[in-house]
């Protein structure tokens, strides 16, 4: 496991301890249900006060404040169209995951947001295997309002690499011939590049799956020194967590592939012996228990719940 010390009152001091915030962004993951079958599919199985403690995670100092509502009007992704809970005609509402709070797009478009709104407010963002954004205006814009950004990318994953994966903003140094352009994407901010190559207990082969894995990240972050060194050897994070949602770990570690999963897969056995979904405990329902079940069902088909950790 990484360092457990309590960090919370001089955050601003070490914001480079990257595998905590990774791992932060890990547990929305591992908290999250995808369940289909669950009558809480698309929630966090566990509340606020319980999320931390449920994933080995209360020795950080922070403590989760609320969770996010999130919506998006685009068609209902495949996993989620198998649901019990929702209906299956028309536009349907998306329930959104905010990836963690730390991957894709939307940590530099929220940081945008907050520091438009609120000026001179303190903005920086730890990303991991995040794609191009928007333009280099946006990037210029991003550095003059004081946003500190640090990105986290695989030099075999693909994602980091899109949209733009031939125009983007290496063309920056043809600027003589082709001139300035501003419609071509761009990162932002400084890069922090790991090489899947460089540790000895992954797999070299291809694998697109596996290079995107925030695991496989905080594997590689945990092993980094410097560009010129080997992977150290005394890393603390435990090498078996690679493989919890991918192949990655040579076989010769003999660590099952997609070990991560519910017990029995989520079935318990009741008192008359018959295996069913268990029920949440109340503290752990994303909705009110007062609220009609149709009022719940129709919550559920709109809603997800995202954790938001207070930094």
């Amino acid at each position: 496991m990484s360092p457990k010390e309590d960090i919370s009152e001089k955050w601003r001091e070490i914001q480079g301890e990257i595998v905590k915030y990774g791992e932060f962004a890990q547990a929305t993951y591992d908290a999250f249900d995808f369940d289909s079958f669950s009558e809480y599919c698309g929630s966090c199985r566990y509340n606020e006060n319980r999320l931390f403690d449920k994933l080995g995670l209360n020795k950080h100092g922070y403590k989760v404040t609320k969770y996010i509502y999130a919506m998006s009007h685009i068609d209902l992704p495949r996993w989620l169209e198998r649901s019990h809970l929702v209906s299956l005609g028309g536009q349907m509402e998306q329930i959104l995951k905010l990836d963690g709070i730390h991957r894709s797009a939307l940590p530099l478009l929220t940081a945008y947001e907050a520091a438009s709104s609120l000026p001179g407010l303190h903005v920086s963002i730890i990303s991991f295997d995040a794609p191009r954004v928007r333009n280099i205006a946006f990037r210029d814009e991003l550095h003059q309002m004081g946003i500190k950004t640090l990105r986290t990318v695989g030099k075999q994953d693909l994602v980091p690499r899109m949209p733009g994966l031939v125009f983007n903003e290496s063309l920056q140094k043809f600027d003589d011939i082709t001139g300035t352009l501003d419609w071509v994407y761009t990162h932002v901010g400084a890069e922090l590049k790991l090489d899947v190559w460089s540790s000895p207990y992954l797999k070299h082969r291809f694998n697109a799956l596996g290079f995107h894995m925030l695991e496989t990240y905080l594997h590689l972050v945990d092993g980094f020194h410097s560009k010129t060194s080997t992977f150290r050897s005394d890393g603390r994070r435990d090498v078996a967590l690679v493989n919890k949602t991918c192949d990655m770990l040579v076989d010769e570690l003999r660590i099952p592939h997609f070990w991560y999963q519910l017990a029995n897969k989520g079935l318990e056995c009741n008192e008359h012996g018959r295996w069913v979904k268990p029920k949440r405990d109340p503290e752990d329902i994303p909705f009110p228990t007062s609220q009609t079940h149709t009022h719940v069902i129709e919550m559920q088909e709109n809603y997800g719940l995202i954790p938001l950790f207070s930094l």
